[in-house]
Parts: structure tokens; C-alpha cells; sequence
């Protein structure tokens, strides 16, 4: 779980959300594949608790490359002359990405179920469903709901990772309690 907390924070990037700076021509911004490849540890290490997570492993290894692909292409600014293939390609990305999250929370559940314990799926659900709005929200080409996205973006991020913490820390002694799961 820390290492789906840690790759969490790195792909909702908060409160680091709109850092970005450029140099020589180039735009450096953080990362989300050092996220995805965190959340791949994650998944692998996770894999005796739920299906679910042995299910997104290959999953992960292609947000690994796509959000390198993604980094490369922003940081040579290659996508930013063609402001409809940017617009294309960030709300896929968001889309897929958002939904890789929510199979993540599903997981976390079938975690809950198994071990008959307490890790906040449902709090980590509703902090999804609003990640998802205000997501949406900062796509649309409306400034005013552009603004209210990007402000709510910042928010709910910050509850998804709290409740992300505390799913961490009850997990963690889940297993200094009742030991590691097995197949």
C-alpha cells in the first residue's frame, strides 16, 4: 500500500499540480511515470490480497510507457502546435488513467472483504467519483469551469490521498496483526 500512496501522489501530482518550468525550449514537469512505475510495485506486492491487482500489472507496465510517451512528446513540446491533438490525447489519458484508478479502489475493496478490515474503499470511492467530476470539469473548453476544475481538482486529490494514507497505515497493521496474505 505505501507504494500506491507514494505513485498516487506522483499521478494526481498534488500539490505539485501545475509545476512545470522550461529550459533550453523544453517544459519539465513531475513525471507521472515515476507514479505509475511505484503503483506497478504496488500491484506486484499486492498481488496475494486481490485478483484485481494481478489483473492491472500489464495494465501498469503500459501506463509506464504511455506516460513516458506522454512526458517525452510535452517535454519536447510536440503536441502543443496542434492544440486539438493536445486536447485529444489529455482527455484519453485522463479518461484511462481515472479509470486505471478506480480499478485500484476496487482492489483495495476486495482487500476489505478478504481480511474482514477497515480500508476506507468507500471514502476512497467518493474522493474518486469527485476526482472524475472536477476532471471533467477542467477538460471543458468553458474558462469559468475550467477554473472551478482545476480549483476542485486540487481538493479532492488532497482527500483521495488522505484516505489513501489511512487505507495505508490500517493495512499496515493489518499485517503486523494477522501477517502477510497468501494465495
Amino acid at each position: 500500500m505505501v507504494y500506491l500512496f507514494w505513485g498516487f501522489l506522483f499521478i494526481f501530482k498534488f500539490p505539485f499540480a501545475y509545476l512545470t518550468f522550461s529550459k533550453w525550449g523544453l517544459t519539465f514537469g513531475l513525471p507521472d511515470f515515476v507514479g505509475f512505475i511505484l503503483v506497478w510495485r504496488g500491484l506486484t506486492v499486492l498481488t496475494p490480497e486481490s485478483r484485481s491487482f494481478k489483473k492491472l500489472i500489464p495494465a501498469s507496465m503500459v501506463f509506464i510507457f504511455a506516460s513516458t510517451a506522454k512526458y517525452v512528446l510535452t517535454m519536447f513540446n510536440l503536441l502543443s502546435s496542434d492544440r486539438m491533438s493536445t486536447f485529444v490525447v489529455d482527455v484519453l489519458y485522463s479518461t484511462a488513467t481515472l479509470f486505471f484508478c478506480y480499478l485500484i479502489v476496487r482492489g483495495i475493496r476486495d482487500m476489505e472483504i478478504k481480511r474482514n478490515a477497515e480500508f476506507y474503499s468507500a471514502q476512497l470511492f467518493r474522493a474518486w467519483v469527485a476526482v472524475f467530476v472536477f476532471t471533467i470539469c477542467s477538460k471543458l473548453p468553458v474558462n469559468g469551469l475550467k477554473l472551478v476544475g482545476a480549483l476542485g481538482i486540487v481538493v479532492v486529490s488532497a482527500m483521495f490521498l488522505v484516505r489513501m494514507w489511512d487505507s495505508m497505515k490500517n493495512y499496515k497493521n493489518c499485517i503486523e496483526k494477522n501477517g502477510p496474505a497468501v494465495e
